[in-house]
């Protein structure tokens, strides 16, 4: 029998664990185990540091205050000992903030199923640097939380919502507040999954989308412009 409760998988180096675990709380969800995997490479901390505004600290396990969760370190969120872990917890869901793997079908199957929230208005901003792609093509910024399957953001979704942006309002800054609203919204999304017992398979399946590849540094340097100068008209 499952438990009323979520597991979170994640990385040393997320900037989303800290705020999934504090929404969570807010949100009366039970967290009864973080699995951690390893820590996010370098590269892929950099580029979240040089999208942050000036001073942005990742939070580590030394700066949370949750006494009552317990965290395992597995060295492949796919591995034998990970689902072995996730067999012993019996959760509801599984929360992504952070896994550096594809999961594979054993992990996604392994409760009701796995959610993830995407810094992107999906099916039409499915893939890489959604936030930056709709603002390029001066389309609504958001955020949505889908079932993960084994297509990349191709699950069914369970919710999606527009975050407001401010005329002149920076990159690095828009970019920080979409870490505390996507936790957020995966929190709140849980709440109510939990409360309606949803699945994956009693969900309809997603439009087709469109998938997006990493935006380039010259279109990066539109996005950026058009934010500073008031041109984003979204």
């Amino acid at each position: 029998m499952m438990n009323r409760s979520v597991v979170i998988l994640s990385a040393l180096g997320s900037p989303l664990l800290g705020p999934v675990l504090r929404t969570l709380a807010k949100n009366d969800v039970t967290v009864s185990g973080v699995l951690l995997d390893g820590e996010l490479p370098a590269r892929d901390r950099e580029r979240i540091q040089s999208r942050m505004t000036p001073g942005y600290k990742v939070e580590g396990p030394a700066d949370f205050d949750f006494s009552d969760v317990p965290f395992y370190f597995v060295k492949n969120h796919n591995s034998a000992n990970a689902l072995k872990i996730l067999q012993q917890l019996k959760p509801s869901y599984i929360l992504n903030a952070g896994t550096p793997r594809i999961l594979k079908r054993p992990i996604l199957e392994v409760s009701l199923g796995v959610l993830n929230c995407h810094p992107g208005l999906l099916p039409k901003y499915r893939g890489c640097t959604c936030v930056e792609w709709a603002i390029f093509h001066n389309d609504p910024v958001g955020a949505s939380v889908h079932f993960m399957t084994e297509g990349i953001d191709e699950g069914p979704v369970v919710t999606t919502r527009a975050m407001k942006i401010q005329s002149g309002e920076s990159y690095e800054t828009v970019r920080t507040r979409m870490v505390e609203f996507t936790a957020e919204l995966l929190a709140e999304a849980t709440a109510s999954a939990l409360h309606a017992n949803l699945t994956r398979d009693r969900m309809p399946a997603q439009e087709a989308g469109s998938y997006f590849k990493p935006i380039s540094d010259a279109d990066l340097q539109i996005v950026k412009e058009k934010l500073s100068t008031g041109a984003y008209s979204c």
